[in-house]
């Protein structure tokens, strides 16, 4: 019995799209919390990312850890960034 070289080229294309997914695209796109917050450079005042510019376009996918407003500002802390006063929050303006 003889196999069609599309199906054969469809298994193939398949097992190598369900390895780049689950290996090499989590790897390639994501960023551990840990390694966000230590390119963080806040000694101007200023929170600035190395990796990131002003108009980028990121999805952040976490659990909120903590959430505090005060001055008028919203404070959002990350559950792998840290919920301490020393973790670096969020902040957006209300």
């Amino acid at each position: 019995m003889r196999i069609p070289i599309i199906v054969v080229i469809g298994v193939v294309l398949a097992i190598v799209g369900v390895i780049g997914l689950t290996v090499i695209f989590p790897n390639f796109m994501a960023t551990n919390g840990q390694d966000f917050v230590n390119q963080i450079d806040t000694s101007s005042g200023l929170e600035k990312y190395q990796d990131y510019e002003v108009g980028d376009t990121v999805t952040i996918i976490d659990t909120i850890a903590r959430m505090e407003f005060s001055d008028g500002q919203t404070q959002i802390w990350l559950d792998t960034i840290g919920k301490s006063p020393s973790d670096p929050p969020f902040r957006f303006g209300s």
